[in-house]
């Protein structure tokens, strides 16, 4: 499937969208505090939503990436990480919030892709 423009009336029906910003937010919390572990999450965010968005056609990577379980299991552990830095005390830094939206975000994702029945 040929990636196709998306227009902003049809946003709230592409949960690659959503899993998207995800993706570009963990990416961001990493990078700033120099975790590579939640700059992988990221990056296979991105790969999820760029996969099921058409930008890679081959059907290892659609495998390899599905889409629902991308959004899903890094959502839950997004929000698994949240509470943990909540644990820690270091609930005043921006990076904490910033995974707490991006976790809502994912599941918002998966949760769309399940009323749409893109899995």
């Amino acid at each position: 499937m040929r990636p196709r423009p998306i227009s902003a009336s049809e946003l709230h029906n592409l949960p690659e969208a959503f899993l998207g910003l995800a993706a570009l937010l963990v990416l961001v919390a990493g990078a700033s505090w120099h975790d590579a572990f939640t700059a992988v999450m990221g990056l296979i965010m991105g790969a999820g939503a760029l996969v099921s968005m058409g930008f890679a056609e081959s059907p290892v990577m659609k495998s390899l990436f599905s889409f629902l379980s991308v959004s899903g299991c890094f959502g839950t552990l997004l929000l698994v990480r949240w509470i943990q830095l909540l644990s820690w005390g270091i609930s005043s830094e921006w990076e904490t919030w910033v995974i707490f939206v991006a976790g809502i975000l994912s599941l918002l994702a998966a949760y769309r892709a399940v009323l749409l029945h893109r899995y």
